[in-house]
C-alpha cells in the first residue's frame, strides 16, 4: 500500500511504499542534507581568529547553542575537522555559545571538568561583563531592546535572565 507525501525540498507530491520516506528523490535527499550545513555559519558572529564566535540563534536550557538536534559548537567542529568531536566537544574558552573551531577540542568529561577547574569556571562571551549582566538581570526592558543596547542576541538576554549563562552573577 503506497503512502502519499510532499517532498520538503522541491514540494512535489510523491508516493512511496515506506511509511518513513521523506524525500522524492536522491537529489532532494542530498540537497536537504547540504542546506543546513551551509546555513550554519550565518548564525555565528565570526570575529577575529582568537575571539569567541558567538552563536546567534537558538540556545538550549543548559546555555549551549543549538543547531537542529546538535550543539552548535559540535557542528562547528564537524564542519572544520570533518569528524565529530568524540566523546564530546570541549571549549578552551569556557563560553558555551562559542563556535570558534580554534576554541573547541575533542575531549572527555574529565578533560572538560579539569579545564573548568583550571579556568575558574564558565565564563560567557567578551561583549558583557558582570556589571552589564546585573543591569540585564534587573532591567524591565524587553529582550529585543536589551539585545540591541548590548550588542548581543535576544537568546543571550533570555539565557542571562533565566540563569543558563552567567550563573554566578546575582
Amino acid at each position: 500500500m503506497p503512502f502519499h507525501y510532499t517532498c520538503p525540498v522541491c514540494t512535489k507530491p510523491f508516493t512511496h511504499r515506506s511509511s518513513e520516506a521523506r524525500y522524492c528523490s536522491r537529489p532532494c535527499y542530498w540537497e536537504a542534507k547540504r542546506q543546513p550545513l551551509e546555513r550554519f555559519w550565518q548564525y555565528v558572529d565570526v570575529c577575529g581568529p582568537d575571539e569567541c564566535w558567538q552563536w546567534q540563534a537558538c540556545v538550549s536550557s543548559d546555555g549551549y547553542g543549538r543547531f537542529g538536534s546538535s550543539n552548535a559548537h559540535r557542528v562547528a567542529y564537524y564542519l572544520t575537522h570533518e569528524c565529530w568531536p568524540e566523546p564530546m566537544g570541549c571549549h578552551t574558552c569556557r563560553n558555551r555559545l562559542c563556535c570558534n573551531p580554534a576554541h573547541i577540542y575533542a575531549g572527555t568529561n574529565h578533560d572538560n571538568m579539569q579545564d573548568r577547574k583550571a579556568s575558574g569556571g564558565y565564563r560567557a562571551g567578551k561583549k558583557l561583563n558582570e556589571e552589564l549582566v546585573r543591569i540585564i538581570q534587573n532591567s524591565s526592558a524587553s529582550a529585543t531592546d536589551l539585545a540591541r543596547q548590548f550588542g548581543v542576541t535576544r537568546e543571550n538576554i533570555y539565557a542571562i535572565r533565566h540563569k543558563h549563562i552567567w550563573t554566578w552573577v546575582d
